[in-house]
């Protein structure tokens, strides 16, 4: 199995929290080696499913690949941890162009 860092921000109601979430649990069901990077608020721990929990606190696979979910400007910070390879995912947002 391919060991996965994955980087998002899971809690809230915006559009890249629920796609972070729908991303990562879809990936989980295919490969549960899937370390999960996300800024913890205060009581984290009950809005979490198992699987989340789990992958919450698992160590950062220096060995893995990276997936982050999150607007380019961010991406940096999480490339200056080892990996593999890096995917930078950005969703777009918007109500007019």
């Amino acid at each position: 199995m391919v060991k996965i860092n994955f980087c998002c921000q899971l809690f809230g109601t915006s559009g890249y929290a629920a796609h972070a979430r729908n991303l990562f649990n879809a990936l989980y069901e295919q490969n549960p080696e899937i370390s999960l990077q996300t800024g913890l608020m205060p009581g984290w721990e009950l809005s979490v499913s198992d699987s989340e929990l789990n992958c919450i606190t698992r160590e950062h696979y220096d060995d893995g690949i990276t997936i982050a979910v999150m607007m380019p400007q961010y991406w940096e910070s999480v490339r200056s941890e080892p990996c593999k390879a890096f995917y930078g995912f950005c969703v777009w947002e918007g109500d007019r162009v």
